[in-house]
């Protein structure tokens, strides 16, 4: 049995008070922290239940202040060696509140909260315009982007996902593990990059696959996946002023330098199809002899369009064509030839709309070429398509919206090669920027031999010819437009034949042509606009084309006449059907046109407004509608020899006069 404790001493009891007390009080902390975080882990189940209203609701429960239970969920300051560290001196701020509490709270505030992009970045940021942000990717790929989420920058950075793991980590507080990466501040860091660059227009500084010229009149060739920029292949991206995205890869110029026997080898073939000469009737020659060989004059032309369309972005003008011909003659097959030249180089289509070439090519060059385009000569997809040819020709604009009403716009810089049994009606702008080549019947049920492989190597060949030959390409252009100018070409033809012989020039020939060949080239397309092309009306002689061949029905007996034979009927220079002058001009001024005066003396009005006149011109670029000032004819009018404004009570207005021999294209030089 043990002895009963002993009593202390009297001089030690304040001293064991003191260590029990210290005991109590201790026992009493650690039974306040457990409680504590009892509390703590309440307040975050209830944070993850309800959020920080919820959590602020418990811990009012446990005694827990609101700055304490904001204190439980402020992020501690991240290291200042990162970029995104704090300084120790957290500013007071007003954060939102939730439950409408307008207290003022301590909230720690991050020095740098974004962190910038640092150069091993693998995507590129361009800038932004309404509400995009424009990037390039790790492949160098065109992106815009206007959600910035977790999905979205996943796809952004698609191959390079782990770098984003390195760049923004997020850890797993409870076991220190990596569970993924930050997208809001990834997010943070993208858009801030671009807002830093500035606007940025994908129409003026995208430039996708094909040739461009650049900044030094050099030539750009972007071929996908490496682009020959300043004498030198590079990979895609910034180069000089502009972005070369990258894109499916394009057949690149041949490695060594291709000889003028490549161009030949490509006229050979061509001479193969049934070129009509007598579209040629009034050329000084039909066929050119050049390195000894007799070419037919449309082998050439295509021979030039081909080298053209192979670096069509890099011309001030690129020439249009279109080959026609009845079936049977080699349309098809000749396509064929050019695809296979061309390779992915060149968007092909038997049914293709505007809208689906322009989605097609893009922000790229590549050449067109459309085979049967004629479906319907007078639709409305015909008309979208001969729109395009023209804009493309001297590179104008194409502005268009998207579906997810992203603005696109972008300079329309492709070369064009159309075919078809019809050409559908073209008027003056349209004809000065194609070139129309007829086809005869194949003489031979046989087709010429075509190898497809042998013309991608052929086509690469060409590409290496135009890029040695680039240095000369504007000094041979030049001489070719003079050479033209003096067989009677104005300025848009000398444009558009100059830009088809001087390309052919440079594929055949090592240096410049001699003053001979060029004479003899230029002689050959003197006079070769093809018969469709030769007559090139002003807009207001076609007016008046368009006016005096429409027939009425004016008289009885059911005869016809038109507006032509009734107008020299009321001027009486010719007798019709027995009708005196004044009764032709009586049936004329019910349609709108007025007749005054007899013989060579004769004036036509047409006013300015007629219920007539605008049932005759409808549908036409000459028409008018209700309530307009002015209508399409009699702005024409006014262009014409002549012309008198006129206001008068039997006109029921204001009104154009002109001679009536003008009106009867009966005089030369009819246009002021």
């Amino acid at each position: 049995m043990s002895d009963p404790p002993q009593p202390i001493a009297p001089f030690l009891a304040p001293i064991a008070e003191a260590f029990d007390a210290a005991d109590a009080a201790a026992r009493a902390a650690r039974a306040e922290e457990a409680q504590r975080e009892e509390d703590r882990q309440s307040i975050r189940r209830a944070f993850k239940r309800g959020g920080f209203k919820m959590a602020v609701s418990v811990g009012s429960t446990y005694g827990w202040s609101r700055d304490e239970v904001e204190a439980l969920f402020r992020a501690p300051a991240e290291p200042e060696d990162g970029g995104d560290g704090d300084d120790g001196e957290p500013p007071v701020v007003d954060p939102d509140d939730e439950d409408g509490d307008e207290e003022k709270r301590k909230w720690t505030r991050i020095k740098h909260p974004i962190k910038a992009l640092p150069p091993d970045c693998p995507v590129i940021p361009l800038g932004k315009s309404g509400g995009h942000f424009h990037y390039l990717d790790p492949s160098r790929e065109y992106v815009a982007l206007r959600k910035h989420g977790a999905d979205e920058l996943r796809g952004l950075f698609a191959g390079r996902n782990d770098w984003l793991w390195a760049f923004m980590p997020k850890f797993n507080e409870k076991n220190q593990t990596q569970t993924g990466w930050k997208a809001d501040r990834t997010a943070d860091s993208l858009m801030d990059a671009c807002g830093k660059i500035g606007i940025f227009d994908p129409a003026k500084r995208l430039r996708g696959v094909g040739a461009w010229r650049g900044d030094d009149g050099g030539l750009v060739l972007h071929a996908g996946d490496v682009v020959y920029f300043g004498g030198e292949w590079r990979e895609p991206g910034y180069l000089g002023e502009h972005v070369y995205p990258g894109q499916d890869r394009l057949p690149r110029p041949a490695d060594e330098p291709a000889p003028p026997a490549s161009a030949s080898t490509l006229l050979n073939l061509f001479n193969a199809w049934p070129w009509e000469q007598d579209a040629f009737a009034d050329a000084d020659v039909s066929t050119v002899e050049i390195n000894g060989a007799a070419w037919a004059v449309p082998s050439v032309l295509l021979l030039g369009w081909a080298g053209c369309a192979m670096v069509g972005g890099a011309l001030d003008w690129r020439p249009m064509m279109w080959i026609t011909g009845d079936a049977g003659s080699g349309k098809s097959t000749l396509q064929k030839v050019i695809q296979y030249l061309m390779g992915p180089a060149l968007v092909a289509s038997s049914d293709a709309t505007s809208a689906g070439i322009y989605q097609a090519v893009g922000y790229s060059s590549r050449a067109a070429a459309i085979d049967e385009a004629e479906a319907d000569p007078n639709s409305l997809k015909m008309k979208n398509m001969v729109d395009l040819v023209r804009q493309s020709a001297s590179g104008g604009k194409i502005l268009r919206g998207s579906n997810d009403a992203k603005f696109k716009g972008f300079e329309a810089r492709s070369t064009f090669l159309l075919s078809s049994i019809i050409v559908p009606p073209l008027n003056t702008a349209d004809l000065t920027r194609i070139t129309i080549l007829s086809l005869g019947r194949l003489k031979s049920i046989t087709p010429p031999r075509i190898d497809g492989a042998e013309l991608l190597h052929l086509g690469r060949q060409l590409r290496r010819r135009v890029m040695d030959g680039w240095g000369r390409w504007q000094e041979t252009l030049d001489v070719y437009r003079q050479a033209l100018a003096l067989t009677g070409h104005d300025a848009r033809g000398c444009d558009q034949f100059g830009a088809l012989l001087a390309m052919a020039d440079v594929l055949l020939f090592d240096a410049a042509a001699d003053s001979d060949t060029v004479a003899l080239l230029a002689a050959a397309c003197g006079k070769a606009k093809m018969l469709d092309q030769q007559e090139e009306p002003s807009n207001a002689e076609a007016m008046l084309n368009w006016l005096i061949s429409i027939p009425l029905d004016v008289f009885r007996g059911g005869t016809r006449m038109t507006i032509g034979t009734l107008v020299a009927g009321a001027a009486d220079i010719v007798q019709v059907d027995g009708q005196l002058p004044v009764a032709c001009a009586r049936a004329l001024e019910a349609h709108g046109v007025f007749v005054q005066g007899l013989k060579d003396a004769a004036t036509v009005t047409l006013p300015n407004q007629h219920a007539g006149l605008a049932q005759l011109f409808d549908r036409s670029v000459w028409a008018t509608s209700p309530g307009a000032a002015t209508s399409g004819w009699s702005q024409a009018m006014r262009r014409l020899s002549g012309a008198q404004r006129v206001n008068s009570r039997r006109l029921g207005g204001r009104g154009v006069s002109i001679p009536v021999r003008i009106f009867l294209r009966q005089d030369e030089g009819e246009t002021r």
